[in-house]
């Protein structure tokens, strides 16, 4: 055909040339050398062209015809009946409407997909194509009750639908999904404290051989791999599809272990969404870490590039009198602090820092003085509580205090890559008093009686988080008595460390322990001045009144559960909030209360309390927050108070449940 159309080609040139040439040859003989009947001549001559073109051009579409019509049959002889095997063999479906949206026409292959559709209204018939745009696009559409998944464009101008089945390469995917691994460790919490509160051997193994029976039990069932590696730790592998339905029973067994075992609770860290089982590996070992390190009985997931996820951690962590052991943590952290290859050292607690974070910080200071390191800590006026801000106006004259504190531009100056930072009554950058010197450190510590929340601190070189500790100032105050050195504290720590943790105990109203009661006679051997702490403690006016506007707008959304809110128009301390939160959790019949307000034009702050049966944490974290069981909070940004209130009460409706701490859960 490619031939015939340049031969046309050529002879088309050839004649149109000669006609041009023989047309001005007349038309100048008749100009300059007319003679009677020239003019006839030219129009004979001129017709006989026209003629001949037409009749040429005829003679080609005849020709072009032919040829065509011999191309296709030759292509339907080659391909004959078996064409609809081609688009059988391609899973290739074809669909046809008329301009009424009729179906009038199916392939064979699209006709045994899905029967019945000729003589039907497509969108009636497939609803699901009316999401396929008519620009010719590929979209993907399941049909059939989801059996069959196809990729559909439709081509506009001649009403066709064209489907390409992918139904196969869709479960192959699916399958990849549910049988992609899962790898967890399970740890028995207090395996060693159980042991020795028992004493009993026989007792003992009896308690541990049914704990142990409740997990294999479990993880077994759920056809999972479970192998112990320790006394009380054990790695499991499993499959994603295995993983939803865990997550689906909301591990039960972390519950049915604190119920029906002898004093044991287990806490499970699971990664996933990684094909490396090594890498898989690490990172279920550090959500077990995490896990650990909130307080035990519950589980950290952390899938691959993702934030954690929580499950449980409704009960405290029953706090371990191990003095072997703390005597070890105080002297590896005294050993982090003298390391040659620090200089000097900063201790900096949280942003609003209250009491409790400034003794930790003194307390810190106080060892660093003893064993002769360089130290200083963080004070930056706006950025501390009324009673932090007092206790060091009124504690440490002006020479003094520029000699034990910095503010933040001296921070910056003082941090080098020979400082350690150690952050105290906090263990998350975001949480620090100086945010962007914090992240610049080097070498971290972390001194913290608060639940870790996703975001940590990579590689600290020394990590003490005990959740069971009433305050950062107890942890200290052990580090400090339990020393193997004899060290003195004078009456101004020990005032700092009692008022912290007289502050974060509601004067021992709550999260108190037989170590908190040992830390404060400790503190109290060494002069610490109580009516000090009472004064420190105290409410001036303008608390009182800021806490007055924000309980005097109470709600309920809730049963047992108040939510209290400030104006829109005024801002508040932190501390004002937890002091509004605190006093309302404190009357009769109510399980937990929230007071909100704003801090600062951006910033909307909630803080949570509740008596012991509503973990608090577990809602704040909910928001993007954390903190304790009885006590948590967090920061909401660009928000208004109407809308931060909206939040709350959607996370009340869909996680309180969840939150709810009956007496046998924290027993």
């Amino acid at each position: 055909m490619y031939t015939l159309i340049k031969k046309h080609r050529l002879f088309l040139f050839v004649s149109f040339l000669v006609e041009i040439i023989t047309l001005a040859v007349l038309i100048l003989v008749h100009v300059y050398a007319p003679y009677e009947g020239s003019f006839f001549v030219l129009a004979l001559i001129s017709f006989f062209f026209l003629l001949y073109d037409a009749s040429a051009g005829l003679v080609f579409s005849l020709l072009m015809k032919n040829r065509k019509s011999k191309t296709e049959m030759t292509s339907a002889e080659i391909l004959g009946n078996d064409l609809d095997e081609a688009y059988t063999f391609g899973e290739v479906g074809l669909l046809v409407c008329d301009s009424d949206s009729n179906i009038i026409w199916v392939n064979d292959f699209l006709s045994t997909r899905i029967p019945g559709l000729v003589d039907t209204k497509v969108y009636e018939s497939l609803p699901q194509l009316s999401v396929v745009p008519d620009n010719g696009q590929w979209e993907m559409v399941e049909i059939k009750d989801n059996s069959h998944v196809f990729k559909v464009k439709l081509l506009p101008e001649a009403r066709l639908y064209v489907f390409k089945e992918t139904t196969e390469y869709v479960n192959m995917d699916s399958y990849r999904k549910k049988t992609a691994p899962v790898v967890g460790y399970l740890a028995i919490d207090n395996y060693y404290d159980v042991q020795q509160a028992m004493g009993d051997e026989t007792k003992f193994a009896g308690a541990l051989f049914k704990a142990k029976s409740f997990i294999t039990d479990y993880i077994e069932s759920n056809d999972s791999l479970l192998r112990q590696i320790q006394a009380d730790r054990y790695i499991f592998i499993s499959t994603k599809e295995k993983y939803d339905q865990l997550v689906e029973d909301k591990f039960s067994i972390v519950d049915k272990v604190r119920k029906e075992s002898e004093g044991f609770t287990i806490s499970i860290g699971i990664a996933y969404d990684f094909p490396d089982y090594s890498k898989l590996s690490d990172m279920a070992a550090s959500a077990l870490d995490v896990a650990l390190s909130r307080g035990g009985d519950q589980t950290v997931v952390a899938p691959f590039s993702h934030s954690m996820i929580f499950y449980g951690g409704k009960s405290e962590l029953q706090p371990s009198r191990n003095r072997v052991k703390i005597r070890s943590l105080s002297r590896a952290f005294v050993t982090t602090l003298r390391d040659n290859k620090y200089d000097k050292v900063l201790v900096m607690g949280h942003i609003n820092a209250d009491l409790d974070a400034l003794g930790g910080e003194v307390g810190v200071y106080l060892l660093c003085r003893k064993y002769g390191v360089r130290c200083k800590c963080c004070f930056e006026e706006q950025l501390v509580d009324n009673s932090t801000r007092l206790a060091v106006d009124t504690l440490y004259p002006i020479e003094q205090k520029k000699e034990v504190f910095l503010n933040m531009k001296e921070a910056m100056d003082f941090l080098d890559d020979t400082t350690l930072l150690v952050l105290v009554d906090h263990n998350s950058f975001d949480l620090s008093m100086f945010r962007d010197v914090a992240q610049k450190a080097e070498n971290v510590a972390i001194i913290d009686h608060h639940r870790p929340g996703a975001k940590k601190v990579d590689n600290p070189v020394f990590t003490h988080v005990d959740a069971s500790a009433s305050s950062t100032s107890e942890i200290l105050t052990s580090f400090i008595t339990y020393s193997l050195d004899d060290i003195a504290i004078d009456c101004r720590t020990a005032t700092l460390l009692l008022a912290g943790i007289s502050l974060d105990t509601r004067f021992f109203k709550e999260k108190t322990s037989a170590a908190t009661f040992e830390a404060c006679s400790q503190l109290k051997s060494y002069k610490a001045d109580t009516a000090k702490v009472d004064d420190l403690l105290k409410e001036n006016l303008d608390d009182y009144t800021c806490k007055n506007r924000i309980t005097s707008h109470i709600e309920v959304p809730v049963t047992d559960i108040l939510l209290a809110s400030g104006p829109e128009d005024t801002y508040f301390m932190d501390a004002t909030l937890a002091i509004a939160a605190n006093e309302l959790s404190s009357l009769r019949g109510i399980k937990c209360a929230l007071a909100v307000g704003k801090t600062n034009s951006h910033t909307v702050k909630v803080s949570c309390r509740s008596c012991g049966e509503v973990n608090c944490q577990l809602l704040m974290e909910t928001l993007g927050g954390g903190g304790h069981l009885t006590m948590a909070a967090a920061t909401l940004q660009d928000v208004t108070i109407e809308e931060a209130v909206s939040r709350i009460k959607e996370k009340l409706n869909e996680y309180l449940d969840d939150a709810l701490i009956s007496p046998e859960k924290n027993g």
